[in-house]
């Protein structure tokens, strides 16, 4: 008997040792960027608001992490320079000009996306030319059925509400519509999702713009609070353009970055 309880402890730890080891074995890795700059490769300067950066110090590094999680999906790893609170370099030894167009278009691609809420009297106002302190006149362009094009203006606010953006994205995923056109369904992490129920709670009535890139998506009325952190983006995607979407959503940038310069060496 005691033998038998031996071997079976036996086994058993044996097991727990195998299991372990192949949670370790497979665990997701993340490449950590280079030490030093590679030989050849492209460099591309980017820069940040000097505001944000100020008022934010954390901000360029978590620019940072995004961008080094893009290029770590596109295959590649990069040296990170710092040049000034607002202002990095990212040199790749990725060469040729086509991969400067294609990194431009996909890894600098902002899909920086916010939630900002609509004037509770912003039809009223547009009509009146009026505007308010804090406010922006945005457009919402939306393609009809019949090829012609519905253009909705609204005043929005500036800033997201309660800084909802899409820093706080885990998921974004394509699906279909009843037409069978693409569309991206996304999730918040626990804050964010905090964050959207909070917003939703306290304006019940208004309208929420769903803004990506600086551009309306959708304004839609919030008709009761949204507490389980999903969201939904709608538009005229191709099913390539759909897909990429989804695929920079999940590596949001926090703040809008602009693509200075880029060249090979």
């Amino acid at each position: 008997m005691k033998k038998n309880f031996a071997t079976l402890g036996l086994v058993f730890v044996g097991m727990l040792f195998l299991l372990v080891a192949l949670v370790f074995y497979f665990r997701p890795h993340q490449s950590a960027p280079l030490t030093k700059p590679p030989e050849h490769g492209i460099a591309f300067l980017l820069e940040i608001d000097a505001s944000e950066a100020a008022a934010n110090t954390n901000l360029m590094a978590e620019v940072r992490q995004v961008m080094l999680k893009r290029f770590g999906k596109f295959g590649t790893t990069v040296f990170w320079e710092t040049v000034s609170t607002n202002q990095a370099r990212i040199i790749s030894p990725m060469v040729g000009s086509q991969n400067i167009e294609l990194a431009q278009s996909h890894l600098f691609n902002n899909a920086f996306l916010e939630f900002r809420l609509v004037h509770e009297h912003s039809e009223d106002m547009i009509k009146q030319g009026l505007t308010e302190i804090g406010y922006e006149t945005m457009k919402e362009m939306n393609d009809l059925p019949n090829g012609r094009q519905q253009t909705s203006t609204y005043l929005v606010k500036k800033m997201p509400e309660q800084g909802l953006t899409g820093k706080y994205l885990t998921s974004a995923m394509v699906s279909r519509n009843q037409v069978g056109q693409p569309e991206i369904n996304f999730t918040f992490d626990r804050k964010g999702t905090e964050i959207l129920a909070n917003v939703t709670t306290e304006n019940v009535g208004r309208k929420l713009a769903i803004i990506l890139d600086g551009k309306i998506q959708s304004a839609p009325i919030i008709r009761s609070p949204i507490t389980g952190g999903r969201g939904q983006l709608t538009g005229n995607y191709t099913d390539r353009q759909a897909l990429e979407l989804a695929n920079l959503l999940e590596s949001s940038l926090p703040t809008r970055v602009k693509l200075v310069e880029s060249k090979s060496f």
